[in-house]
């Protein structure tokens, strides 16, 4: 009796594995269509799209976008793949996470013509790029670049992985967060005195020019000072700086709120000053000026003098 039991034990185990065997998955994808791709879109995503950041150049930055055959055979034609814009993924992007992204303005774009890429019988995947011109983006809006393959003739396009979005962060090589040391003089008001040390932001605007921000005290554009023991600010003034970035000489300096302000305040340069970013050391030395003809009446109406060294300490956040 142990011996058949044994004997029916063994047959049974026998035709179960046999029957797993038969559920395996099918790995001939011979008879499933080919399926067109981003290979790496990344529009819809759960998470936030880091943004690509460039530096402000003359030289235009590559947008690539490829286009791939997913299937166990490659093709045995040519197949052309078309792109085109895609503003919605940048509409569904801000209400996903509450940004501002708008698109990239048009001139700072070039697409190709046709704006489609080719790829060859017995391949998998074609490349192209589109060229970003970063001195003509509109740096006082956040701007985003965002494509869709939009046909691969008779073949049918992924859902999921048909969009590619581009965040993009624009920044000079002066841009970052500084600590501020030096030297103020309010000819108009002894108890005004500088705020030191500080930290300070210079945000980009151009290949060589940055404007500064206050993110510590105000959070604005500011220049944070001390009014006696009290924190204050000078209103309706922040400096804007001018580079040369082939010398990295500091070659102007205006008011980001008006030359002048509608309160008469107005920026320059001091001429005195060293006024010179060092690369090596990523410090600043400047010294500049805040005219006030309404206060200070005679020319050249310097109300305060500033002398300020900054030195990097991180990227901004």
């Amino acid at each position: 009796m142990k011996n058949l039991f044994k004997i029916v034990l063994f047959t049974f185990l026998a035709l179960s594995f046999n029957s797993c065997l038969e559920d395996d998955p099918i790995t001939d994808y011979t008879s499933i269509d080919p399926v067109i791709t981003i290979p790496n879109g990344n529009w819809p995503s759960v998470n936030a799209i880091a943004p690509l950041t460039l530096e402000v150049s003359t030289t235009p930055a590559n947008l690539d976008l490829t286009a791939r055959v997913s299937w166990q055979d490659k093709l045995d034609r040519d197949l052309t793949v078309t792109f085109e814009l895609d503003p919605a993924a940048i509409a569904e992007y801000n209400a996903k996470f509450g940004t501002s992204y708008v698109p990239l303005n048009a001139d700072a774009l070039e697409l190709p013509n046709p704006f489609s890429v080719v790829i060859p019988a017995g391949q998998r995947e074609a490349k192209l790029s589109v060229k970003l011109f970063s001195t003509k983006v509109d740096l006082s809006k956040s701007s985003m670049a965002a494509f869709r393959i939009k046909d691969a003739g008779s073949e049918n396009i992924a859902s999921n992985f048909r969009r590619m979005i581009f965040p993009i962060a624009l920044k000079n090589k002066y841009d970052g967060r500084y600590e501020v040391t030096g030297t103020m003089v309010d000819f108009a008001s002894a108890s005004l005195t500088g705020y030191f040390p500080m930290n300070y932001d210079l945000i980009t605007l151009g290949p060589g020019t940055v404007q500064g921000f206050d993110p510590d005290v105000w959070e604005d554009f500011f220049v944070p000072i001390r009014s006696g023991s009290a924190l204050s600010g000078y209103g309706s003034y922040s400096p804007i700086f001018e580079f040369d970035p082939a010398t990295n000489k500091v070659t102007s300096i205006v008011n980001y709120y008006g030359q002048p302000a509608s309160n008469t305040r107005s920026a320059s340069l001091d001429p005195s000053g060293e006024n010179k970013y060092d690369p090596a050391t990523k410090t600043i030395k400047v010294k500049f000026f805040m005219h006030q003809p309404s206060v200070i009446t005679d020319a050249p109406h310097v109300r305060v003098s500033f002398d300020w060294t900054m030195k990097f300490k991180s990227a901004r956040p």
